[in-house]
């Protein structure tokens, strides 16, 4: 990190003034993969992570779990000094194997949001499927069809099928679950990749004993939904059942399952003002999105169902401007 940056975001007089003016501030960060050996997938580095943890215990930041954050809220309450919250998408073994016993180590309170069908191994999430073929792809070919629509394809290089994938991805989560089977259909046969039935060992997912397990030890699990296809590829009773069906398997296999949903992928194209009665009649008191931005305890009290969090950096000056009052006040512009 910078000399000039350290100063700026470690000022504590500045973040003082900030925090009196606007309410002390909480930055959520969420991890997902740990790093790939294949390259298929951005990864975290775990060593990066545990450096991050020791800078906020250096700066003497707190650490809530999200249901704290929310419960407090929901009492009034508001934070003593700017707060850093840590949460985990999806139920890949590496990320119980690298991330979370790191964070409990450092005591910050995670919370991993889980994929019941994944976790069930009844099935592996689609866009993890997407991201399988596309890596393992030979095809030489410029072009995906499906229906009216062609994508262009590019697996010349990591650059391109990273690209690729991204188009794909964005493509079919425009679309409607029936339509996203089809299109999956489609994308096997024309990347030629024999698809496997069950998670390959780079999707391991997590067990429940496992969760159980780390449950014991502080981890807080929550729901992910189902299948991780997202609410707006779902009509509304299809996302209902998603969300009670989740429910119940996590109320059969977890203790204390958080009270707030985790949307699948996140982002304010997944997603909409409908769906949160939705969630509020599956019995949560709120929900967390990958809308990027950070917070305070009054605009969770505000807004308990549009939670926002932080995509978790690659370098620590970048977790370092996310996690202070400088990122704080840039979000209010």
């Amino acid at each position: 990190m910078s000399a000039i940056l350290d100063r700026l975001v470690t000022n504590k007089l500045l973040g003082r003034l900030v925090n009196r003016v606007f309410g002390v501030h909480v930055t959520i960060f969420v991890l997902h993969r740990s790093e790939s050996n294949e390259g298929a997938y951005n990864g975290t580095s775990p060593a990066l992570l545990e450096e991050c943890l020791q800078y906020a215990q250096r700066h003497q930041f707190e650490f809530a779990s999200v249901d704290e954050l929310v419960e407090m809220a929901r009492r009034g309450e508001r934070l003593r000094r700017p707060t850093l919250c840590f949460t985990l998408d999806d139920g890949y073994q590496d990320q119980l194997d690298d991330f979370v016993p790191i964070l409990l180590q450092y005591k910050a309170k995670p919370t991993l949001y889980v994929i019941t069908d994944l976790v069930d191994q009844a099935d592996w999430p689609w866009d993890a499927k997407l991201a399988f073929i596309i890596w393992k792809s030979s095809g030489n070919f410029s072009q995906f069809r499906f229906e009216t629509r062609s994508i262009p394809v590019d697996l010349s290089s990591v650059a391109g099928r990273t690209e690729t994938r991204h188009r794909l991805n964005a493509f079919i989560k425009s679309l409607n679950a029936d339509q996203v089977a089809r299109c999956m259909a489609a994308v096997v046969d024309q990347f030629a990749v024999d698809l496997p039935v069950a998670a390959p060992p780079q999707y391991t997912p997590i067990t429940w004993p496992r969760l159980r397990e780390f449950e014991a030890q502080g981890l807080r699990i929550g729901s992910h939904g189902q299948t991780h296809l997202t609410p707006n590829m779902l009509s509304d009773s299809a996302v209902l059942g998603e969300l009670m069906h989740a429910n119940a398997r996590l109320s059969a296999e977890i203790a204390n399952p958080s009270r707030v949903f985790c949307y699948p992928s996140g982002t304010a194209a997944d997603f909409s003002a409908k769906h949160e009665p939705l969630v509020q009649q599956a019995g949560f008191i709120g929900t967390v999105s990958c809308i990027s931005r950070t917070t305070t305890a009054a605009q969770i009290e505000a807004g308990p169902f549009h939670i926002h969090r932080i995509g978790f950096p690659n370098q620590l000056n970048a977790f370092a401007r996310y996690a202070s009052w400088v990122e704080f006040l840039r979000d209010k512009w």
